[in-house]
């Protein structure tokens, strides 16, 4: 990569910083050439291989604008399942974390790079420290890139672009500037100053913190920063669907003007064919012969069956069913239209698969990650050390809406049940949630119910009020104010 160019030969890099950002480095220009090739395909930008006979091409020139949109369809059915609902705690919610997320707008964040997370397989979060106030940075898999440690299966060293913008030397476009390396206990940044000419700048962390979380999508063995949705196999069946709508658009071309053929034409029809157009035996509503003098025939005028194109589009909707299954995509998301609609239980069991894997990336990859950017957000906001954080605040935890996504009626009814059995339940958060409002909805019906029960006691403390001060008229001393009056005191008030 250019940009790259002397990072790793910045000034004030020990040799342990300088061999990562060199296996980094190289290691992040492999998967770049890769993420290129995925955002074609995601992007619709893939075009159709060669038909292959190059004489039939030769012949018939045709004009043909083919993609495929079913890469993206893959990315986001699975990122619409996957949506972010705030942190929970085992207690009073952290208002410092709270605010921090609002300032940085996270969850919207949060929500665009989960595609490019699905997308090329990661993504990564940094938080740091900007005016006195904790902030935290999204990056994908091309502005970031890491090293995972086999053993602890944890991340060894990371580096993010943390800032891109025109320079003397690039006016028009934006570069970076500023790249920030990541390590347990390490923070190092990187500012250009010059096309080739770096200056770093460390500072340690305390008890081995790192302020880098990487997140991946289908995390293995051999590639602990996941893999991508748009996998080899998506790819192929990209390929053979463009190439069989390129194919189609042929056949329809050769179906709607089909071969005719002429026969028993004598020499001076034959003269007078080529001199029409090619197209005049198809548009002219008449076609004039004589009989030839010798046979006493004449002319034949006849057409060749054409193929149909049903046979492609078989091949197409096959295709279909491998791309669904390769997925997890119910059919109709591609559009391919049943004959018959399939029932609620149908469509609900045809996105098992996929509620399935959505579940399974929540539970195993998301929540972990986000609950770790959450306390190193309330570290940096309250200038605390892990070992200083509350309990309260080292059991945060992020909170998904359901992937099933169940019917508004079918939650509520659920609900409803449960609260029959622990009235307590009602008006929880829970089941505010479960009843289908969402988080701001919840923060405007706990903030009217104290509303109302402020409303509630305010004629109770205007009566007592009321009572105090008529007491003091008559005369009572304050020590009595409010006490059960004695028999005298009722006879010298009838007095």
């Amino acid at each position: 990569m250019g940009w790259m160019l002397g990072l790793s030969q910045a000034t004030g890099l020990t040799d342990q910083e300088r061999n990562d950002i060199e296996a980094m480095a190289s290691k992040f220009g492999d998967y770049r050439r890769r993420n290129e090739t995925i955002d074609a395909y995601y992007e619709g930008d893939v075009r159709p291989r060669p038909i292959g006979p190059d004489t039939l091409m030769k012949q018939v020139e045709l004009d043909m604008d083919i993609s495929c949109d079913w890469p993206r369809k893959a990315v986001h059915a699975l990122a619409n399942l996957v949506r972010f609902d705030g942190f929970v705690f085992e207690g009073e919610a952290d208002e410092g974390l709270e605010a921090a997320m609002r300032r940085c707008g996270f969850a919207a964040a949060f929500s665009r790079h989960r595609v490019g997370m699905l997308k090329n397989g990661c993504m990564f979060a940094t938080v740091g420290m900007e005016g006195g106030r904790a902030y935290v940075r999204m990056h994908s898999a091309n502005s970031g890139t890491a090293i995972m440690d086999a053993t602890t299966e944890r991340m060894r060293c990371g580096m993010v672009v943390a800032e891109s913008r025109p320079t003397e030397w690039s006016p028009r476009r934006a570069v970076p500037t500023q790249v920030n390396y990541h390590a347990p206990g390490r923070l190092v940044a990187i500012r250009r100053t010059a096309p080739s000419q770096w200056v770093a700048e460390g500072a340690d962390l305390p008890d081995g913190t790192c302020l880098m979380v990487p997140f991946a999508y289908r995390p293995t063995d051999t590639k602990p920063l996941g893999g991508t949705r748009i996998g080899q196999q998506v790819r192929d069946l990209v390929n053979d669907v463009l190439h069989l709508r390129q194919v189609l658009a042929l056949s329809c071309e050769l179906y709607a003007i089909p071969m005719r053929y002429i026969v028993g034409l004598t020499a001076a029809n034959m003269e007078a064919l080529k001199q029409d157009p090619k197209w005049a035996i198809y548009l002219n509503p008449l076609f004039v012969a004589t009989r030839d003098a010798k046979s006493g025939k004449t002319p034949e005028l006849g057409q060749l069956p054409a193929n149909s194109p049903a046979a492609l589009l078989e091949l197409i909707y096959a295709d279909a069913k491998m791309f669904a299954s390769a997925t997890g995509i119910p059919l109709n998301s591609l559009g391919i239209v049943q004959d018959n609609p399939s029932s609620a239980e149908a469509i609900a069991e045809g996105r098992k698969d996929l509620t399935d894997e959505a579940q399974d990336l929540i539970d195993g990859q998301l929540k972990p990650a986000l609950a770790e950017v959450a306390r190193l957000v309330m570290m940096v906001e309250h200038n605390l050390t892990r070992d200083q954080l509350s309990p309260e605040q080292l059991s945060v935890g992020a909170r998904f809406k359901n992937p099933a996504m169940p019917s508004i009626a079918a939650s509520t009814d659920a609900a409803m049940k449960i609260a029959t059995v622990n009235p307590e339940f009602a008006g929880t958060d829970v089941f505010f949630e479960m009843v289908g409002f969402d988080a701001e909805t919840r923060r405007r019906i706990r903030t009217e119910m104290r509303m109302n029960r402020m409303r509630a006691n305010t004629p109770s403390l205007l009566g007592n009020t009321l009572s105090l001060n008529q007491q003091r008229q008559q005369g009572v001393p304050d020590g009595n104010l409010l006490s059960a009056p004695s028999e005298g005191d009722d006879a010298d008030i009838a007095q």
